[in-house]
């Protein structure tokens, strides 16, 4: 069986970038930088796990998910949002279901522990 499939969004590169190379060692990884387009992959794509950012231009991490599900009920339980804005995130999430939520920045271990909850 070969490597689970991971998005990760977040509009800040580096963010972005340094939680791409966390998970590669175990996950294959796609990254993006922008939420509607990561919304096209996602929607498109056949993925294990996303992890996304909460506030982002264009559409947040909650409408991300949302929007994703309204298509994609499969993905129900396999995002995690990484973010600055814990409660907030929490609180937008009340309508839309349930997910794991991480303070930024999460330590290595604290987001592996999150992806492989999600994963297995």
């Amino acid at each position: 069986m070969g490597k689970k499939r991971i998005l990760v969004v977040d509009d800040n590169v580096e963010v972005a970038r340094s939680l791409s190379k966390i998970l590669s060692a175990e996950y294959n990884v796609d990254t993006y930088y922008d939420s509607r387009e990561a919304m096209v992959a996602v929607l498109a794509g056949k993925y294990d796990c996303v992890i996304s950012d909460g506030e982002m231009p264009f559409m947040s991490g909650p409408t991300l998910m949302q929007q994703v599900l309204l298509q994609r009920p499969d993905m129900k339980d396999r995002f995690v949002f990484h973010t600055g804005a814990f409660f907030a995130i929490v609180t937008a999430l009340s309508g839309v279901g349930s997910a794991q939520v991480l303070n930024k920045p999460a330590s290595k271990i604290r987001l592996l522990e999150a992806v492989d909850r999600v994963v297995t």
